[in-house]
């Protein structure tokens, strides 16, 4: 289902665009935890592996971060934690390798937690703090992005709006259906989102009608999956309801 063009749902994506800007102000002073659950397939990352002095990777505005920051991880063991950056510079990895990783973050008021795990509930591979005050929408555009974006661009939707050429959306029971297309990075206007695949040509994603925030998202290539996120939420008071 390809859902009614924007043009044609005006007034449905209003309102979903609404909640998308307004989400990341929404989860300020609130106490709650979350989960994201990373997969990149092996065409996912096959498409970034591009040789050496290639004009491919080159941007006009902000790299995009999942290629220096997130820490993706070939296997759920004791293995060395690689970024996608290190992946394409020739990490020896098997053909058809899948890149994985869980976000768990807990956040009491201003004190926000994180760690990076090999699966949920593993043990800590990585962690970090978010610096208190740095919880509004652009939160990542002041501040130098930590190890993993997932969570943050998930939250605060508005992050991803440069990034994708949005043209249809369907409104569901839970919340809206939105599809576009990657814009490639150079197109992009600044900051390119972790959660959005540049090579792909379709993006899709859920956004939580009571609070705004991105649910899951996929990024395809000509129907075959190049990367995936996945965000379980679950609020520990009432003030992001």
């Amino acid at each position: 289902m390809n859902g009614w063009p924007l043009d044609e749902g005006a007034a449905t994506w209003s309102v979903a665009l609404g909640a998308m800007l307004s989400s990341g102000r929404k989860w300020d002073s609130a106490s709650f935890a979350c989960t994201v659950r990373v997969r990149y397939e092996p065409l996912g990352l096959a498409v970034l592996s591009v040789p050496p002095g290639s004009t491919t990777l080159q941007t006009f505005g902000q790299p995009w971060p999942a290629r220096s920051h997130c820490r993706l991880f070939a296997d759920p063991g004791d293995g060395p934690s690689l970024t996608v950056d290190d992946w394409t510079h020739g990490a020896a990895l098997p053909m058809g390798t899948k890149l994985t990783c869980t976000e768990e973050l807990g956040v009491e008021g201003a004190s926000w937690r994180a760690r990076i795990s090999r699966r949920a509930g593993s043990p800590e591979s990585d962690s970090y703090r978010v610096p208190q005050g740095d919880r509004r929408p652009g939160w990542l555009v002041d501040h130098p992005p930590l190890a993993i974006p997932h969570s943050r661009e998930m939250l605060d939707p508005a992050l991803v709006l440069s990034a994708v050429e949005l043209d249809s959306i369907v409104e569901e029971e839970d919340g809206w259906l939105l599809r576009g297309k990657p814009r490639k990075e150079g197109m992009a206007h600044g900051y390119y989102p972790a959660i959005v695949h540049p090579y792909g040509d379709l993006w899709t994603a859920l956004l939580h009608r009571g609070r705004g925030h991105i649910v899951r998202c996929r990024t395809t290539l000509k129907g075959a999956d190049l990367a995936s996120h996945d965000l379980v939420v679950q609020i520990l008071d009432s003030t992001a309801e």
